[in-house]
């Protein structure tokens, strides 16, 4: 789900900065429009590196052998091999509070 998520992402940033560069659409002609698409394109470019940064620290915690299972594995392996974490995580916290 995670890997499906991301590549919808990266898909529609590679068409918003396509369209932000092609100059005979006429709404590119307006400022309003343009700015509108660089916002668009930013905030997907940011959701895009903290997926990346998520994924990563996932894979530190799982240790060495694990980060490269987890590049062969399907995106819903790899949902549920995330979802385990933050069960785990979310037992910890609820263990330590008591």
């Amino acid at each position: 789900m995670l890997e499906n998520l991301k590549q919808v992402i990266l898909n529609l940033e590679k068409s918003l900065t396509m369209l932000a560069g092609n100059q005979e659409v006429e709404l590119l002609n307006h400022p309003e429009y343009l700015e509108a698409v660089k916002d668009v394109v930013q905030s997907i470019q940011q959701v895009t590196h903290s997926l990346k940064k998520l994924e990563e620290s996932y894979r530190e915690e799982e240790g060495p052998g694990r980060a490269t299972d987890a590049n062969n594995e399907k995106p819903s392996e790899s949902a549920d091999r995330i979802l385990k974490i933050v069960r785990k995580k979310a037992e910890d916290r609820r263990a330590s509070s008591n």
